[in-house]
């Protein structure tokens, strides 16, 4: 079993030093530190993360705790999470709650009892691993009521929404992104631009559909709530959707997600419509997708590594008792990348 001193003999420094550089706390230069790295990650090297919690207070273990990581957003947030866990000397332990793997899990009193019991089991796991803190990843925005009101260490919340001032939360920027992309087809002449949404209940949705109102209020264009139609958050919703929608006469469609604007494509190719000649076509979201149709999609990329590197940045802070850096809420703005799906009129 490699150790510690196995390191430090082979960069020619102390334990100490190899110890702290482990820890994020070495003045050590920056070519001490990334030649010990290097060298951990040569010989294989694991900390005993259990066994230096015993010693001290902490493990060095980050817990994240993530509803779903078959979702196009978490493994970009979790990946994010872990570098900066790893370069500051944290150990980052997943729990997986596969929440999109249990039908309507959240419908039925009966449903939202189970989720809350899995939850608390999560929590209780890391608990149980001595976690220094953890960060937990939504699956959509909402308000989640189910977390634990004493968990025991830290908390950072992404994605998502919590009444409580002790857990900070990282959560996109809904209002701002839709306006950026309904502002950008009436920018090309466009005044009959449709939306294709998710459930209504879903808080992404209404805080788009209120952003897509004050973009065409801005622009002096009367709101027709006919334009809209809601569903779920699918291909076949933009395929029916579309369908609905094209008979009103629309030129431009905003989909709430590009999955939904696969959905468009799909009829647009199947009744002979071209894109964007006849219809133009923004999404939402940046999946990998989008760049795949044809035409390229242009849609709303969301800063997932940036939401993974400011969680764990502040979850490291407050486990080691420094000053934040931002506030209880911090909204992260999104950017619109522009392909070829939009076209002037």
């Amino acid at each position: 079993m490699v150790t510690l001193k196995d390191v430090a003999e082979r960069c020619n420094v102390t334990t100490a030093t190899v110890s702290n550089i482990i820890n994020g706390k070495s003045k050590a230069s920056a070519e001490t530190r990334d030649r010990v790295l290097a060298t951990i990650k040569e010989l294989g090297y694991q900390p005993n993360v259990i066994a230096r919690g015993l010693r001290g207070k902490k493990t060095g273990t980050i817990g994240i705790i993530v509803e779903d990581i078959t979702l196009f957003d978490a493994p970009k947030i979790i990946v994010s999470i872990m570098n900066y866990c790893a370069d500051h000397g944290y150990h980052a332990v997943i729990e997986n709650m596969r929440y999109y793997m249990r039908p309507n899990i959240t419908r039925s009193a009966e449903e939202k009892m189970k989720y809350k019991n899995d939850l608390s089991d999560a929590f209780a796991k890391m608990r149980a691993m001595r976690a220094d803190g953890l960060i937990f990843i939504a699956s959509h925005a909402r308000i989640v009521e189910e977390v634990p009101e004493e968990p025991g260490f830290p908390v950072v919340m992404v994605y998502a929404y919590i009444n409580n001032p002790d857990i900070p939360v990282y959560v996109l920027d809904d209002e701002d992104s839709s306006y950026k992309a309904v502002k950008y087809l009436i920018d090309k002449g466009h005044r009959k631009i449709a939306v294709i949404a998710g459930a209504n209940d879903n808080l992404h949705s209404q805080k788009r559909i209120m952003s897509y109102q004050k973009a065409l209020f801005d622009a002096g264009i009367p709101f027709n709530p006919e334009l809209i139609y809601s569903n779920r958050w699918n291909r076949e919703c933009g395929y029916e959707g579309i369908r609905e929608l094209i008979k009103k006469g629309v030129t431009a469609v905003y989909c709430l997600n590009d999955e939904m604007a696969g959905g468009v494509y799909d009829y647009a190719r199947e009744v002979g419509l071209n894109i964007p000649g006849d219809l133009s076509v923004v999404g939402h979201d940046n999946r990998e997708i989008a760049s795949y149709f044809s035409p390229k999609l242009t849609t709303i990329d969301l800063p997932l590594y940036e939401m993974g590197f400011r969680s764990a940045r502040r979850i490291v802070d407050m486990i080691e008792g420094k000053q934040p850096e931002e506030g209880y809420e911090t909204v992260m703005k999104c950017s619109l990348i522009e392909r070829g799906s939009a076209a002037e009129i």
